[in-house]
Formats: structure tokens, sequence, C-alpha cells
């Protein structure tokens, strides 16, 4: 078993928000989440790995982690998804990044990146 989650909190997004959509490009991973304060994006300017599983399915990993229903951002160090890059990668990019998991309200969203997300308003993401 792999040691829980770190929550990351934000003061101002409360709540497990809904994804809304998510897109990759040659800038990164985009990922747009409804909150109660409004639209935000999470953007990851330089990733590795992106697992998605629905919430519904992911049992195990329900079980194993203690959700308040206020943090939806948590880091990891030491993860199965950690592991089976590396093996993948034959370690080649080993401690080079950390594993991020969003949780949405139907979604887990796993991001094995080298810089932590950014975060900005939704709306303003929409006008660029």
């Amino acid at each position: 078993m792999y040691p829980k989650w770190n929550s990351i909190n934000f003061d101002d997004l409360k709540g497990v928000p809904y994804l809304n959509g998510l897109r990759e490009n040659e800038k990164g991973l985009f990922l747009i989440f409804d909150f109660q304060s409004g639209n935000m994006l999470i953007h990851f300017n330089d990733y590795f790995v992106l697992r998605v599983i629905d919430e519904g399915n992911a049992l195990k990993t329900l079980e194993q982690q203690s959700f308040d229903g206020k943090s939806w951002l948590f880091v990891s160090t030491n993860s199965d998804l950690i592991d089976w890059f590396n093996d993948q990668s034959y370690s080649i990019h080993e401690n080079e990044y950390k594993h991020y998991i969003v949780v949405s309200q139907h979604k887990i969203l796993e991001i094995l990146s080298s810089v932590p997300p950014e975060i900005v308003d939704g709306i303003h993401f929409a006008s660029n």
C-alpha cells in the first residue's frame, strides 16, 4: 500500500469541482473545472503521463485515500503510477517529477509532471 496523498489547499477554491474540459497540445495539458466560485483552468506545462479514471471505478483508490470533500488537489512522490512509469521508461526520468492527483466529482486525474500546475481563472483563459 502506498502512503496517503498530500493535500494542496487553496483558500478560495474549496469543494470538489466538476471537470468541464480537457485539452492537450504543444503548450501542455489544460484541465477546465467548474468550482462553486467559477471556472478555473489548471495548466500542466510539462508532463509525462496522464491517467484518468471514473471515480465509480476507482474503488481501491477511494478506499485507500481519505477524501474530505474539500480538498481536490493532491501530490505524492510514491505511487503505483510512478512505479509503472519508471518501469516503462527504464527510470530515465526518475526523481524529475511528482505525482499530482486532481479529484473531481466524476473523475480522478493523475498527472506525472516536472513542474507544479498553474491555476488561472478559466474565463480569462477562454478569452485568449
